[in-house]
Order: C-alpha cells, then sequence, then structure tokens
C-alpha cells in the first residue's frame, strides 16, 4: 500500500514537534492503513482501529493492534 505523500510529510512533521501517541483508524476495514503507517510512518504511535462490518474480525485479530468491531444503530428521527 502506497500511502499518500503528502500525508505522510505532514504526519512526520507533527510528530516530530509533537509526538504522535495514538491514531484512531475509523473504518480500518482489514487494517492494511494502519499497519501500513505504523510500519513506515509512525513506528512508535499505538494504533486503534474500529471497524463495523464482522467480517473484518479475523484479519484485525491477526494484527495484534487493539482494534473494535461492531455495529452501532441509531433510531431515526
Amino acid at each position: 500500500m502506497i500511502i499518500n505523500q503528502y500525508l505522510e510529510m505532514f504526519l512526520r512533521s507533527v510528530d516530530k514537534a509533537s509526538p504522535i501517541n495514538m491514531v484512531y483508524d475509523i473504518g480500518a476495514s482489514n487494517g492494511e492503513w494502519a499497519m501500513t503507517m505504523k510500519r513506515q510512518v509512525l513506528p512508535n504511535t499505538e494504533i486503534f482501529m474500529f471497524e463495523a462490518n464482522p467480517i473484518h474480525k479475523s484479519k484485525l485479530e491477526s494484527t495484534g493492534y487493539k482494534h473494535l468491531i461492531g455495529r452501532a444503530l441509531s433510531k431515526p428521527g
């Protein structure tokens, strides 16, 4: 997976000025984006992934990162 070069430059500069301790990946899917960010850009950052679709459960569990899988329902109106 290729990380957007501008996003990578931005995150590196922010992390250098004030370390990024946690990244929340909302809509993590299979966790590929978060794992790539951790590996390539923010190796000292903790990752927490959120995914609503339980089909991704085994893949997220295999990452070793914190994650939450579930669905939130709201009542219309």
